[in-house]
């Protein structure tokens, strides 16, 4: 028994070299899209520093949103962990 049925297409890019944004449309309408930034790091981190570069990191995140906001579809646009 089919419960679900939907397609979803997927749109990604780099944008500014280091932030990946991924989007992707849902036949029903729905639309959610993904701001990725990643850090390579060598060698292992200590739980400070790991803390360091998360705080670094969101506040880039944030930074970008804000800074896009206007290239439409980030209306109150939440992070993954506060939705």
């Amino acid at each position: 028994m089919r419960i679900a049925d939907f397609i979803a297409t997927r749109e990604a890019w780099f944008i500014d070299q280091e932030f990946r944004v991924v989007w992707d449309k849902m036949n029903f309408g729905h639309e959610v899209g993904e701001v990725e930034l990643q850090v390579v790091e060598d060698g292992p981190l200590s739980d400070e520093e790991k803390v360091d570069i998360t705080v670094v990191m969101y506040r880039r995140i944030d930074e970008f949103m804000e800074c896009y906001k206007r290239a439409g579809g980030m209306k109150g646009a939440k992070g993954k962990l506060t939705a």
